[in-house]
């Protein structure tokens, strides 16, 4: 089965981080947590950030939107731990196409949450609605 829907939302992600001056370089191959990355590079040429990306593209990801947030909660043991052990700060990119709604929230231990109040195998984590991906606010949050 062809990725068509992904390869949507990797696109415009890659599209609005362009239009930011953010370098986007998407990964073509099998992978297991991360679709993108991007990379801030300041007027003289120093690198500020470095950043990579979970990329989750379809309406479907927002069945479970509540008042200010989504809740993203196809996160297993696995990418937990490459999540938050990795040596880039990584955030998650819900993209919606049929209002073109892009939201982000960072993927860390302070952010994900195991499900049954702790207690369950599974983990979670709340995307604020506010978290636009890339607006001015997003873009001083990425550089600190």
């Amino acid at each position: 089965m062809a990725n068509y829907t992904e390869n949507i939302g990797v696109n415009y992600c890659g599209l609005i981080a362009s239009k930011r001056e953010w370098l986007y370089r998407p990964q073509p191959v099998n992978d297991i947590g991360i679709d993108a990355h991007m990379e801030f590079i300041d007027s003289s040429d120093k690198p500020k950030q470095l950043i990579a990306l979970q990329i989750k593209t379809g309406v479907s990801y927002f069945k479970e939107t509540k008042k200010d947030y989504v809740v993203f909660r196809e996160i297993n043991e696995r990418q937990y731990n490459y999540w938050v052990m990795n040596s880039l700060p990584c955030i998650v990119v819900l993209y919606n196409p049929d209002n073109d709604l892009c939201i982000w929230e960072e993927l860390s231990k302070n952010t994900i949450k195991r499900t049954k109040d702790g207690e369950g195998k599974g983990y979670y984590v709340n995307v604020p609605l506010k978290n636009i991906f890339i607006d001015d606010d997003t873009h001083d949050k990425f550089l600190s």
